[in-house]
């Protein structure tokens, strides 16, 4: 029985010491050592990382730092300091709350005056055991087509971090429209219009994935800038979120310090209710093709580029810092006919006036029309031979003749057609190609010369010379006027004759 009691005493101990042992392994502790953050990621190219250290301590396997002291970055106590437990609570307590709260929770903690350690694009730095604050450097991603990463906190064991900066992207289109056949494209990068067109634009940029978490307020300003060929009608505005037509929370600036034609101005996206993260905003207005508009391949460009907050952790009593969206182009082109007017024999013919008309598609079952699109008018009536209709779209003409030449027959109307390609989705949208073709009127084989680069088609317009048509009853009166003649002198002689030979008898 002593013997068993023994035994007994023996296991007994043994629980005991496995109990003791279990209660004790759930707070096993990493000894203090260095490890390593590792910026990973294609979004760390070009970005500049500051680490700053809050606390030192040791971190569980579980994650949890304990023995918990001011770190090199604290600021609310003494390097190597214990850090109070009302600090750690306050800093505990907003760890279910949104990103924005916690980093104003830490931030008022973190002494960011000098760096504990710097990493540039994908690197990596090692670091003791602790609580750390990692962020962008500032002032590195202004104007760039970047944002700054959120400021991350991590409690260090070995960590790959793959920040996350998310910046808007936007883009400018054009659509294009024939007035022969009826048809309007959908948006693109280029398109041909005439002089005293209006032409269509679209505006559209994308709103960040993280807007809502900015500190401050969220800035987005579209920036426009057109050639001297366009201009700019303010009335024709019309501002989409997401497809939904808002009237208000943005103001449309003509009066620009940067040359801009115009910039659509959103202060703060944060203040419209519509607008959430990742939202599309789409801005549609209406330009002129003016009479300074560029003939031919150089065409009339309109550019734009998007302005945004790029810094989600500035306090909001700052002024935004912003990066912008690389440059989009879209163009709209016009082109020229050049008449030359000439006789049968191709020798320069002044003395006409013509009309340009354009054929327009009626609407729904009525009939097509023909518009005036120019008339030629002299100058100066004794050296004017060739003359030019400026700023034409493609499509079917019609060329008339309103005054013929003296002494020239005046020529059928000549039918014509110009066609023409040019980069629909194209960073940098070129002229292709354009052509004249002959639709009937005029000589069958009439011929259009092209020059894509000053975008002209020209061809000769001849007048035949009105035809010497032969006159009766001409000759028979000549006849009598000579035969009378004669007797005439005939008689003058005869009497003549007489009066000598009177005077010597």
């Amino acid at each position: 029985m002593k013997q068993m009691k023994k035994i007994l005493g023996i296991m007994l101990t043994m629980v005991l010491a496995v109990a003791m042992t279990i209660v004790i392994a759930p707070s096993r502790k990493v000894s203090a050592a260095n490890f390593t953050i590792k910026m990973d990621g294609s979004g760390t190219t070009g970005h500049t990382y500051e680490i700053y250290q809050v606390f030192t301590g040791t971190v569980s396997d579980s994650g949890v730092l304990g023995e918990i002291k001011w770190g090199q970055n604290g600021k609310g106590g003494k390097e190597g300091d214990k850090v109070s437990n009302d600090i750690l609570q306050e800093i505990q307590n907003v760890s279910t709350k949104t990103d924005a709260e916690k980093r104003k929770a830490i931030n008022k903690y973190v002494d960011m005056t000098k760096p504990y350690a710097t990493i540039t694009g994908g690197g990596s730095a090692t670091v003791p055991a602790g609580y750390y604050m990692i962020k962008d450097a500032n002032d590195t991603l202004t104007e760039q087509n970047d944002a700054y990463t959120e400021y991350i906190f991590r409690v260090v064991k070995d960590i790959n971090v793959q920040p996350k900066a998310s910046i808007p992207n936007s883009k400018k289109k054009i659509k294009d429209h024939n007035d022969t056949t009826g048809n309007t494209t959908d948006w693109q990068d280029s398109a041909d219009y005439d002089i005293g067109d209006k032409i269509s634009f679209q505006l559209e940029g994308r709103v960040a994935d993280n807007m809502k978490s900015y500190a401050g307020k969220y800035r987005f300003v579209f920036h426009d800038k057109e050639s001297e060929g366009l201009t700019f009608d303010s009335q024709s505005v019309k501002v989409y979120v997401d497809d939904q037509l808002i009237t208000s929370g943005y103001e449309v600036v003509t009066n620009t310090d940067d040359n801009d034609t115009f910039d659509i101005v959103f202060d703060d996206l944060k203040n419209i209710p519509q607008v959430q993260n990742n939202s599309m905003i789409k801005v549609d207005y209406k330009s002129l093709l003016n009479d300074k508009a560029k003939i031919g391949e150089a065409g009339n460009p309109n550019e734009m580029y998007l302005e945004f907050s790029n810094n989600p952790n500035q306090d909001s009593d700052k002024k935004p810092e912003t990066g912008k969206t690389p440059v989009d182009k879209v163009i709209a082109f016009t082109y020229e006919t050049v008449i030359n007017k000439v006789d049968q024999n191709n020798k320069p013919l002044k003395g006409a006036k013509f009309t340009l008309e354009k054929k327009i598609k009626g609407e729904g079952s009525a009939e097509d029309t023909w518009k005036s699109v120019g008339e030629y008018v002299e100058v100066n009536d004794s050296t004017t031979t060739t003359f030019t209709f400026k700023g034409l779209d493609d499509g079917q003409y019609r060329l008339k003749e309103t005054q013929t030449p003296d002494g020239y027959n005046s020529i059928d109307d000549i039918y014509f057609e110009i066609t023409a390609t040019h980069d629909v989705s194209s960073d940098d949208p070129k002229l292709l190609t354009l052509k004249g073709t002959n639709l009937g009127g005029g000589s069958v084989d009439r011929v259009f010369e092209t020059d894509i680069k000053n975008g002209s088609i020209t061809t000769k317009v001849i007048n035949g010379s009105g035809a010497l048509l032969p006159e009766t009853g001409g000759i028979g009166t000549k006849i009598f006027y000579v035969v009378g003649a004669i007797f005439v002198i005939g008689a003058a002689i005869i009497l003549i004759t007489k009066r000598r030979m009177s005077t010597r008898k």
